[in-house]
């Protein structure tokens, strides 16, 4: 009888779900890769509407001057950008979310 009950349970709390997703909109992960999907991805994000975006990377990528592109793109796209450029090689996620809140 109890199995029964949750069984019920799983099944209402699924169905809820379904009927929930349909009226929450939820963005699907878009993903960039090749040649130039910094620029595409640049180009997505004003198309989607972004203001203001966090740039996460590191000293060294900032002083080689590798993240100038698309710091120039979101820009041309008038799209603000702050820049956090803490993090190490290898990270924990506490780092991460100090940038979140640094932002």
């Amino acid at each position: 009888m109890l199995f029964q009950l949750k069984v019920k349970g799983y099944q209402l709390l699924a169905t809820l779900s379904k009927w929930l997703g349909k009226l929450i909109p939820v963005n699907n992960p878009i993903l960039f890769c090749g040649k130039d999907a910094s620029i595409e991805m640049c180009n997505a994000l004003a198309q989607m509407g972004h203001k203001h975006v966090l740039l996460v990377t590191d000293e060294v990528l900032l002083k080689l001057k590798l993240a100038d592109k698309v710091i120039a793109q979101l820009a041309s796209q008038n799209i603000q950008i702050s820049i956090y450029s803490g993090v190490q090689p290898t990270q924990i996620p506490s780092k991460f979310h100090r940038a979140l809140r640094w932002s």
